[in-house]
């Protein structure tokens, strides 16, 4: 099955919380909740000198070095930052500004699709040669008509005879005796 939706980012982008500019982080992976109706992203956490911090919400059996599931509502989508992260000057968006951490210039979201898996390459099928041999098939069905007939010579039983006819006239009919002059 092939996911045919968009996503506003895609593994490898930079982005950071719109609640607190000094939260950075890498996108691992992107995917959708089908509850919440919104993209959802694995996200790795930076700290403002540029080392990954890993998980930050309790871990409970999860992944320890990213952060799992991540509504994509409360992240944007940011130009790679230039670590360490400095205090400076911050436009609130309404014309007033704050000191705060800027973390990268923000970029449109994306319209992103995951790549669609390539087909495996088609296998060449090895066709094994024939081993069938007419002549050891007619040899080997004319030495058990000879075991079948010492077997009904010793022990008296004249079907096992019968049976060694019949193979017999199997081996002649798969590979003919030749008459040799």
């Amino acid at each position: 099955m092939t996911d045919a939706r968009t996503y506003p980012v895609k593994p490898g982008d930079w982005v950071a919380s719109r609640h607190d500019p000094s939260c950075v982080a890498r996108v691992r992976d992107v995917g959708f909740d089908p509850v919440a109706q919104e993209a959802v992203v694995d996200l790795v956490l930076y700290a403002r000198d540029g080392r990954k911090i890993g998980r930050e919400s309790p871990v409970m059996g999860g992944p320890r070095s990213y952060e799992p599931a991540c509504s994509y509502s409360n992240w944007r989508r940011i130009s790679k930052p230039g670590f360490p992260l400095s205090l400076e000057w911050v436009d609130n968006g309404d014309g007033t500004r704050h000191a705060g951490y800027a973390s990268g210039n923000t970029l449109p979201d994306r319209e992103w699709r995951r790549p669609q898996a390539a087909l495996p390459a088609a296998r060449p099928t090895h066709m094994a040669r024939p081993n069938y041999d007419p002549e050891s098939e007619a040899a080997g069905r004319r030495l058990a008509a000879q075991e079948l007939r010492e077997a009904a010579r010793l022990h008296g039983v004249p079907s096992l005879a019968d049976k060694a006819e019949e193979l017999e006239r199997e081996a002649d009919l798969i590979a003919p005796r030749s008459m040799a002059p």
